[in-house]
């Protein structure tokens, strides 16, 4: 299952379970880390996946506090915020990330003015893939495109713990154009 028909228009929470569009603050944050600091442009032109990925990953979502296996500017990091300024993101290949208190925000005042993640990857490629989720994950103020090419433009998957609870990823102001699927799943 996924949503789908969300053309060009801010994602209704209607559509979405409340636990999805709460907006709660992101617990056990790291360090505030901007993605032009890992060589992303945001121009359009290049191709920002690498970048963008070496971002994700430097939040260091499996960090456990007082591990000192990971570091950006020599803050330990047990997920944290990272920044896209606005600018239009070239992604190749699908973005993986687990989503352990991370926090994908784009800077911008309205729809308008996100930043936008446009797919150059393979044709029915995934942009953004959640996976092995299980606490904190926020994505806000952001434009998709697909490029009329990508099948998906966010995967999450849900993990159960024991306890038989979960922990819902929250979505707020987001924008998703030419898919070819659905835009989440």
């Amino acid at each position: 299952g996924g949503v789908r028909g969300v053309m060009c228009s801010l994602l209704p929470a209607l559509l979405l379970p409340a636990a999805l569009a709460a907006a709660a603050p992101p617990q056990q944050q790291g360090a505030m880390v901007s993605v032009a600091d890992f060589g992303a442009l945001g121009d359009g032109v290049h191709d920002d996946t690498d970048a963008v990925q070496a971002a994700m990953d430097a939040l260091c979502p499996h960090a456990q506090v007082g591990d000192n296996s990971c570091k950006v500017s020599g803050a330990n990091l047990t997920g944290g915020i990272l920044l896209f300024p606005v600018g239009t993101y070239r992604i190749s290949r699908t973005l993986n990330t687990s989503g352990t208190g991370n926090f994908l925000m784009g800077s911008g005042s309205g729809l308008w003015s996100y930043p936008v993640l446009l797919w150059a990857g393979p044709e029915n490629g995934t942009m953004i893939a959640v996976g092995d989720f299980h606490s904190g994950f926020r994505l806000e103020n952001f434009a998709l495109d697909g490029n009329r090419r990508a099948a998906h433009l966010v995967h999450v998957r849900v993990r159960i713990n024991p306890s038989g609870s979960t922990h819902n990823p929250q979505l707020a102001n987001l924008a998703f154009t030419g898919y070819r699927s659905y835009a989440l799943v």
